[in-house]
């Protein structure tokens, strides 16, 4: 089950991905127009690590259970989803909405506010098995937040968000998605 869902998490990110590929192409822009770089001051990937890190260790505290669950067979799967799921959305909640927001005249604490709740409501998916949602939304509203202000402190380019982000779903994603199937 839980490769079938990873597999899951591959496809349908990467499909996501193309689309906005393909609907930037329409609109003249390519994905370096988001931020899609791997320049970035030093300190954004210093940031980037030290985030992951707390981030990761925050979550394990919260839920000893994400610590426990040991992968060996689903690793290289794992990572690919963790990848994908890095890639796609920090170039769509940081990338895409942050600068659309931008472009349409508003200012970092909307764009940040916005591409958070955002981010947080897609994750809400973490607590349909259990029931519980509001602990799972809360946990990615704030890291949709810490991402979004990594995002413009590295001014605005989406390198150190997407390494901190590959670096949380490889570390925590697959313990979460084990924690959160248990009640099946």
């Amino acid at each position: 089950m839980v490769a079938a869902i990873l597999t899951g998490v591959i496809l349908s990110e990467g499909f996501a991905l193309w689309r906005v590929i393909v609907g930037l192409h329409r609109g003249g822009k390519t994905l370096a127009d988001l931020g899609f770089r791997l320049e970035a001051p030093l300190g954004g990937y210093m940031a980037a690590i030290a985030l992951a890190a707390a981030y990761c260790a925050a979550a394990i505290w919260a839920n000893p259970s994400i610590g426990r669950f040991h992968l060996s067979s689903l690793k290289s799967l794992a990572f690919a989803a963790a990848l994908m799921a890095g890639f796609f959305e920090e170039i769509f909640f940081h990338g895409y909405i942050m600068t659309a927001l931008k472009t349409a005249g508003h200012d970092a604490v909307t764009q940040l506010a916005a591409s958070s709740i955002a981010f947080g409501a897609v994750h809400i998916v973490w607590g349909l098995p259990s029931g519980h949602f509001l602990a799972p939304m809360a946990w990615t509203t704030f890291l949709g937040l810490a991402l979004g202000v990594l995002y413009l402190r590295s001014g605005r380019g989406l390198g150190p968000v997407i390494l901190a982000h590959v670096l949380i779903d490889a570390v925590i994603e697959p313990g979460l998605l084990l924690s959160a199937l248990r009640p099946f």
